[in-house]
């Protein structure tokens, strides 16, 4: 069956994988053509640039013209481009143009992800609409162990010789094992199918099915593997599809903004907590206000402490008591965000609020990031800050030296407008001031720092 796509040091974008290149596994993965269940093969669409032959993504039709699939499917595609596709008699068959694209919190899936990775395509006329659409289900609590079905069109194996080797209906076998809903990674499923099965590149956006009772309900939609929530998964990259491990959105939890889109209401808003008054890590920790810039500053400096050597990167975004040992470790030595390893982040940096939790940091390094209207708690202490290979605005600078306790500041190789430099004359480091390739508006006012503190040019 299908799979998605793989970003090794981020994320990887797996489908559904029912390897026919795997031919003594197929008995044991029961992997069968999606027109053996007529139910789900009615509701299963393949996506497809309009020019092309095979699709890249996978959908569930959810009534006539909605069809729900994942986000980064469609991130910064032209809807005008796609269609989606009908499965039936084992081929591809009718198409049906898309008119538009939802998006679900559309200002923060491109920087959050795996959160928020669903999108709903409003599409045109698509002959064969079933009778009765699928439900989709409520939000229980899964069994551990609880049968699934996954569906997709995605790549049958993770190296494919050819074409051939992707874009048919099919359907595998799958097992629920665990659920992420915490305050950094949320709405999300663990599942495992049986060896040498699961989601594969192409099978992104595809459904995860229940058989509830009787009647076949929606559960889930492929986002694929995520290297933080499976850091085990890191040295099977030659063979993700055929090692069954998968990550489904979890659809049930967003059923109240589907329901609302599809019936053309106001935009879904969930309702979220106030931002901690307190100092304890565990607070901000804990704090689940994603879309408060505080909370992204934590889930961006956990991203850059997850690549490192020995970190349990799972533990740090799921357990707050491991999050905070492996933090204050580096407050001794340095907090820092985007490292040129980590290359450059898609969010802008807009506030340092968490880090006064951690108490005096030894050095924050700022490496290519966006830095917008940063908002600097009063009282912070790093004893250097270095801002490296960024972009900043004059109020930026002047909430962070105003703010914080600084020794020592380095500002290389930035992209402003021409800085004003009156903030670091009115609040200057406690000792030096080193600064290359940064754009000043008055030459002079970094004569005047001289006479007050150490300038390295």
């Amino acid at each position: 069956m299908p799979q998605l796509l793989l970003l090794l040091s981020v994320v990887l974008a797996l489908g559904a994988c029912a390897s026919v290149s795997h031919p003594s596994l197929e008995k044991i993965v029961q992997g069968k053509a999606l027109g053996t269940e007529p139910v789900l093969e009615a509701v299963t669409l393949a996506i497809r640039e309009k020019s092309a032959k095979l699709p890249f993504c996978t959908g569930t039709w959810l009534s006539p013209n909605w069809v729900l699939t994942a986000a980064h499917c469609v991130w910064e595609r032209d809807a005008s481009s796609l269609e989606v596709v009908r499965w039936q008699k084992g081929a591809l068959q009718e198409a049906a143009p898309i008119a538009r694209i939802v998006f679900y919190e559309p200002e923060l899936k491109g920087r959050e992800f795996p959160n928020f990775d669903l999108a709903l395509l409003n599409i045109g006329d698509l002959a064969g609409a079933p009778s009765e659409f699928l439900d989709i289900g409520d939000p229980d609590a899964l069994a551990q162990g609880e049968a699934l079905v996954l569906a997709g069109f995605g790549a049958e194996a993770t190296t494919c010789a050819s074409d051939e080797c992707h874009g048919h209906g099919l359907l595998v076998s799958s097992r629920y094992v665990e659920a992420y809903q915490g305050p950094r990674y949320f709405s999300l499923l663990r599942l495992q199918s049986p060896a040498g099965s699961g989601a594969c590149f192409g099978d992104s956006g595809g459904p995860a099915f229940r058989l509830k009772g009787s009647h076949w309900e929606l559960v889930g939609a492929t986002v694929g593997v995520w290297i933080d929530l499976m850091p085990e998964l890191r040295e099977k990259a030659q063979d993700l599809c055929e090692g069954g491990t998968s990550l489904y959105t979890d659809v049930r939890q967003a059923k109240a903004w589907i329901r609302s889109v599809q019936k053309g209401g106001p935009p879904f808003e969930k309702a979220l907590p106030k931002r901690p008054q307190s100092l304890a890590f565990g607070d901000w920790c804990r704090y689940s206000n994603y879309r408060d810039p505080a909370w992204a500053t934590l889930q961006q400096f956990f991203a850059g402490v997850a690549k490192e050597d020995g970190v349990d990167s799972k533990a740090l975004f799921t357990d707050c008591a491991y999050a905070e040992r492996m933090v204050r470790e580096r407050v001794r030595t340095e907090i820092s965000f985007g490292r040129p390893s980590q290359g450059p982040e898609r969010a802008p940096l807009q506030s340092l609020f968490p880090l006064q939790t951690l108490g005096p940091i030894e050095k924050l390094s700022l490496y290519f990031q966006r830095i917008d209207r940063l908002e600097v708690p009063e009282g912070l202490v790093a004893r250097e800050v270095e801002w490296v290979s960024s972009s900043i605005d004059q109020e930026s600078l002047c909430a962070l030296v105003k703010n914080t306790q600084i020794e020592r500041l380095s500002l290389a190789s930035l992209r402003s407008e021409p800085l004003d430099l009156s903030c670091l004359l009115a609040h200057p480091p406690k000792k030096s001031l080193e600064i290359s390739a940064v754009s000043l508006k008055d030459a002079g006012q970094l004569q005047e720092l001289k006479a007050k503190i150490e300038v390295i040019e």
